[in-house]
């Protein structure tokens, strides 16, 4: 007599198999009668299971062949590798020189020790989150940086199969991390102010979970405006179970407001990470959320990792308690270095918008003639391809360390990309 009894147990119990590993990608599941007579099923209530198991993405049919478990195996995208001679703004770094001063905040640091059952969460820290970063209505936990939190929101409410709304383009380690965790993504378009209303609202019914970006959007630039995010809850509040997650990693150097539309949903987070501002290194940020979406992370981080180190806590808290000064000037020379490429590219013929942050989002008929073209003229920039889910065709250049002779400089090479007739002259 079969333990299973509905094809939805069926199912449930070939998924657990997929997930952990016993059936491997490419294993053949055994045809549909041969199951039923073995399990003592309906074949339709084996045929059922098979259906379920396809629409979350974890078999194939493949016809007369069979039924074959989905290769779900992410492929990781490369970072580019800068050559010794070759100036880089492929990397999307930000300026060493415009980062606080960690020897000097270390110095100014109280460090009491902290033992096992203390507090996860350090009180200094969550004040200087709340009091420079963003303050939304909601519980806080620290996690170790923008993508750990979110994938700790979506491992606690999302399984296998799952539809994950992500940015196109979006930052790529958002579509491998949604792959990794064998979830679906779903594209949605963007523009200069974040996602699209109507793209949003053309796919919303059939998503688990969206993941957008607050400002300083990679690569373009994009930043959710009051009057934007006002569209977007009214997308989304007609749909009270989707999780919403929005990544502010800019925080400090954005320039522009956060306009959270998560706090008061059922199921929403908020990453604030404060890689860019104060340094990549620090891995750590800010995650808030609904109780329930906290509780559940909180539990799952205590048997693990446990907390985020205080030490990195203290630390953060005192970088953003003294660097304010630093924070404004990184602010304004990161605008100012991204505002003078786009002024450059323009007086090539070349016209972007690039509302915030790093880098700079140029449309371009052939990516790979324009990365080549400047790796020829001393410098990396990168192909939009890793950026988007469809076959749009630009490329990312970062502007964070971009002098002026060099924006003029990358801004010719592009245009003469864009335009094979022109001539590049090399500025400086």
């Amino acid at each position: 007599m079969s333990s299973f009894a509905t094809a939805a147990e069926l199912a449930a119990h070939l998924e657990s198999e997929i997930v952990a590993g016993r059936r491997a990608p490419g294993d053949r599941l055994e045809p549909v009668r041969t199951a039923a007579g073995n399990l003592d099923l309906a074949p339709n209530t084996v045929a059922s299971a098979y259906r379920t198991l396809a629409e979350r993405g974890l078999v194939i049919g493949r016809g007369r062949n069979g039924t074959f478990v989905a290769d779900r195996r992410p492929s990781f995208t490369v970072e580019p590798v800068i050559g010794e001679d070759t100036i880089d703004f492929a990397t999307g770094n930000p300026d060493p020189a415009l980062l606080p001063d960690l020897a000097a905040a270390i110095g100014k640091m109280h460090l009491p020790t902290t033992l096992y059952g203390d507090a996860p969460v350090l009180s200094d820290f969550e004040a200087a989150v709340r009091a420079h970063l963003i303050d939304p209505v909601g519980e806080m936990a620290v996690v170790s940086g923008a993508l750990d939190g979110i994938e700790r929101v979506l491992s606690a409410h999302l399984r296998p199969g799952d539809r994950v709304g992500i940015e196109n383009p979006g930052w790529p380690a958002m579509a491998d991390l949604v792959r990794a965790m064998l979830l679906r993504p779903v594209p949605i378009a963007i523009d200069a102010h974040g996602v699209r209303p109507d793209a949003l609202a053309a796919v919303v019914g059939r998503l688990d979970a969206v993941v957008l970006t607050s400002r300083v959007q990679n690569p373009t630039g994009a930043c959710i405006t009051a009057d934007r995010a006002r569209e977007l809850a009214a997308v989304i509040e007609r749909h009270p179970d989707l999780l919403t997650i929005e990544d502010d990693h800019a925080g400090s150097i954005s320039g522009v407001d956060v306009r959270p539309i998560g706090p008061g949903r059922d199921r929403w987070a908020v990453a604030s990470s404060m890689s860019k501002a104060l340094g990549p290194d620090l891995r750590i940020a800010a995650l808030f959320g609904d109780r329930a979406t906290i509780d559940r992370l909180r539990a799952r981080q205590a048997v693990g990792p446990g907390w985020v180190s205080h030490l990195l806590q203290r630390l953060a808290a005192t970088l953003l308690e003294t660097s304010g000064a630093d924070l404004e000037r990184a602010t304004l020379m990161y605008a100012e270095r991204r505002t003078r490429f786009v002024a450059e590219l323009a007086a090539a013929g070349v016209i972007v918008e690039a509302p915030s942050g790093l880098n700079v989002w140029v449309p371009v008929p052939d990516p790979a003639a324009t990365v080549a073209g400047c790796i020829d003229a001393g410098y990396a920039i990168r192909s939009g391809d890793a950026f988007v889910m469809d076959d749009t065709r630009a490329v990312r250049v970062t502007t964070s360390r971009m002098t002026g002779p060099q924006a003029a400089d990358v801004a010719q090479v592009v245009a003469a990309s864009i335009s094979p007739g022109r001539t590049h002259t090399r500025s400086g």
